[in-house]
């Protein structure tokens, strides 16, 4: 048996569905009725999926319950991509910084890990361009 509090929630979450959807018939390509279509439809869906954890229920119940959740999971998806996003804000450019006062900048200089690469580094001159 489920409990009544579950169909209770099942109820409710159908009734808005069945809301949007009359909402879809009437306007089908309104940002409002995408946006109501998927979370009604995620609703639904979920409300299948928590009657599905009763314990008490056969195997072939829950199996049915899986398959509707499902379906409604999957119509959530296709509104939800047309539910109208928010235009992306650009990031902040850069601001160009001021010049240095011509003061050459100053040498990189490597500095080996180890003393054998510092022995073989020592005589390389393109290792230590500076020497």
């Amino acid at each position: 048996m489920i409990p009544e509090e579950l169909t209770t929630q099942w109820e409710v979450a159908y009734r808005r569905y069945a809301t949007a959807a009359r909402l879809a018939t009437t306007t089908p390509d309104g940002p409002d009725t995408a946006r109501a279509m998927a979370t009604t439809s995620q609703a639904v869906a979920d409300a299948w999926r928590t009657i599905a954890t009763v314990a008490t229920l056969p195997w072939w119940t829950v199996a049915a319950l899986s398959a509707a959740a499902e379906a409604y999971e999957s119509q959530a998806r296709d509104w939800s991509l047309r539910t109208p996003r928010p235009a992306p804000t650009p990031y902040p450019r850069a601001q160009p910084q001021p010049a240095p006062d011509d003061d050459p900048p100053a040498p990189l200089v490597p500095q080996p890990t180890n003393g054998v690469a510092h022995r073989a580094a020592q005589d390389d001159p393109v290792f230590w361009p500076n020497t």
